[in-house]
């Protein structure tokens, strides 16, 4: 009643146009003031809204990469948005289901091909995040059942806190992931403290590093000490709206290690598939 002309919503409208963030709130003001919905606004190149389940976040001129819940292959701390699930495949034998529970919440399970065993391992992850870093928990536990011969079941879980600092599109990760795996009597623990980051390099495509240090913890441990192996991980990420493809490769760096790399010069390929609905 105050605006018989509009001009009120007019810049409102602009302003919306120009910065995501604020356009936000422009929007709801749009529709509390004049009761209609506000027309379709592009967010301009920079700007932020929220993207793959973190509140302001940078968006960008490219649609936000629905694998960002890792990097390459370790877990980062954002979360799948709320509703939305995945399913992701590495290396052909190593499947993985989850979905976005809450903001804050993911859920999933591990397994693979049912070709003579079964694998079955629930996860979950739970984060909060911030403006410009998110904090995250993750744990899994299950088991490797042979269906044929005469191998032991294998009992194994893990999890660890990790720390993600920037945005989907740009970010730096940081974690400690431990696991432990057990046939029976005889059980191994390894501590994987893992850094790493990741950087779109346009609408279709990332570049992502991991570094990460295995140590086997435990009387087990004797034979491998913390450094005796470095593990590096790098690769380019296909980004599309609901699917996206990793071509990865897995360097070792260790007084050995040239048994490995003089067969494989880029390293052990680590090949990744994901898919979003």
């Amino acid at each position: 009643m105050g605006d018989p002309e509009r001009r009120a919503r007019a810049r409102l409208t602009e302003m919306a146009a120009t910065d995501a963030e604020v356009g936000v709130a422009a929007a709801a003001a749009i529709r509390d003031l004049y009761g209609e919905e506000p027309p379709a606004l592009q967010a301009a190149a920079g700007t932020t809204a929220r993207v793959s389940g973190q509140h302001d976040a940078p968006a960008a001129r490219w649609p936000a990469d629905p694998g960002a819940m890792r990097g390459i292959f370790f877990p980062t701390a954002f979360t799948r948005p709320l509703g939305e699930a995945a399913w992701t495949i590495f290396d052909v034998g190593h499947w993985t289901f989850d979905y976005g529970a809450t903001d804050q919440i993911e859920i999933g399970v591990q397994t693979g091909p049912p070709v003579g065993a079964l694998l079955v391992a629930p996860q979950a992850k739970f984060a909060i995040h911030a403006r410009s870093a998110s904090v995250g928990l993750f744990a899994f536990g299950g088991a490797f059942i042979p269906v044929v011969g005469d191998l032991n079941t294998v009992l194994f879980y893990g999890g660890g806190p990790m720390v993600t600092i920037g945005s989907p599109d740009r970010f730096v990760n940081m974690g400690v992931q431990n696991y432990f795996v057990s046939t029976g009597n005889d059980g191994v623990a390894l501590l994987v403290p893992n850094a790493g980051g990741s950087a779109r390099l346009g609408r279709r495509f990332r570049a992502s590093l991991e570094i990460f240090v295995p140590d086997v913890v435990g009387d087990q441990g004797e034979e491998l000490d913390p450094g005796d192996i470095i593990l590096i991980n790098y690769g380019v990420r296909f980004v599309g709206s609901r699917l996206w493809g990793d071509l990865a490769f897995v360097y070792p760096v260790c007084d050995d290690c040239g048994e490995v790399t003089d067969v494989l010069p880029l390293g052990l390929p680590l090949l990744g598939i994901g898919l979003t609905w």
